[in-house]
């Protein structure tokens, strides 16, 4: 079975929409977004996901880039869409993250406008769809 998962550029102000995570001593970017539920189309995912990670509206989504990963009987596909800044400020909705916040003080997770300069430099996951991501930033802002 297939996991799918719909992750999103967001631009505003010259700057891109990421989580920032300190987890397991480490500390890195990722991208907003997360798994599809049933019924649910990617489109709706992200407007979801973005909405309960950063506090985020937007809309319009785009879809840039699919990648799907296959190791023997795990499959996963990550969605990447471009989406318009419609409002709001960042902070941590009601999420997965926010719960895991609360049981483990270690572990922090911010929404917060990046600079594209420096989102470029840095280490965001996944993995699988960071030089997509990175590539996609230097055409939106050139």
């Amino acid at each position: 079975m297939t996991k799918e998962s719909a992750k999103a550029i967001v631009i505003k102000d010259n700057c891109a929409l990421l989580l920032y995570v300190e987890e397991d001593g480490k500390k890195f970017y990722t991208i907003p977004g997360g798994k599809c539920e049933q019924g649910e189309t990617p489109e709706d995912t992200v407007v979801r996901e973005l909405f309960e990670e950063t506090s985020i509206r937007v809309g319009n989504p785009n879809l840039l880039k699919k990648v799907k990963i296959e190791d023997g009987d795990y499959s996963k596909t990550f969605k990447l869409f471009l989406c318009d800044y419609v409002s709001g400020e960042p902070s941590l909705g009601d999420s997965p993250e926010k719960e895991k916040m609360k049981r483990n003080p270690g572990i922090l997770y911010r929404p917060e406008w990046v600079s594209i300069e420096v989102a470029l430099k840095s280490e965001i996951t996944p993995k699988a769809l960071s030089s997509h991501f990175k590539e996609n930033l230097v055409k939106l802002v050139s």
